[in-house]
């Protein structure tokens, strides 16, 4: 008979490894909740119009502070850029009748999967894109959501914040 500390260490293992699994596999980032810790957020007429001023930004052009090279060619640019603006286009257009922090984070995650496609390049730019609209918003992370879609798993929560 399998002593309570073995099968203890299998059952974690076993937890682990599917987790891994869903990570990997994009389960664990459908899954992913948006609500968790919701709060509202302020959203005025400043925020609505940062938002509209990011939107206008040329994106995904060389970005020397984020060592970034540019997309690879006009047609990905383009591309990446129109998710971005689309995105943006919907916040600037739902926030003000819903003013919470679950809105934005819903809004990321139905357009990160059009980013599944590109580059990783491209990716960790269209973050970098997201942390801004979060800091423009007022959302104070994105309760790992980000670090699930990019990495397939929530690494945030293995250390502790503040410590």
């Amino acid at each position: 008979m399998m002593s309570i500390l073995v099968k203890s260490f299998l059952v974690l293992v076993l937890c682990i490894g599917l987790i891994s699994i869903a990570g990997l596999t994009g389960i664990l980032f459908k899954l992913w909740p948006t609500s968790i810790f919701d709060k509202s957020i302020l959203v005025t007429e400043d925020t609505i119009a940062q938002l509209d001023g990011l939107k206008k930004q040329v994106k995904f052009v060389p970005d020397a502070t984020r060592f970034y090279p540019g997309a690879p060619n006009e047609e990905v640019r383009a591309q990446a850029e129109a998710g971005i603006n689309l995105l943006l286009e919907d916040l600037i257009r739902g926030l003000p009748s819903n003013p919470r922090k679950s809105f934005v984070l819903q809004t990321f995650k139905e357009v990160l999967p059009s980013y599944d496609r590109f580059d990783s390049e491209e990716r960790d730019q269209a973050l970098s894109y997201l942390e801004r609209i979060m800091i423009i918003t007022g959302t104070d992370g994105s309760g790992e959501l980000l670090n699930v879609w990019r990495y397939g798993f929530p690494y945030g929560l293995l250390y502790r914040r503040g410590a």
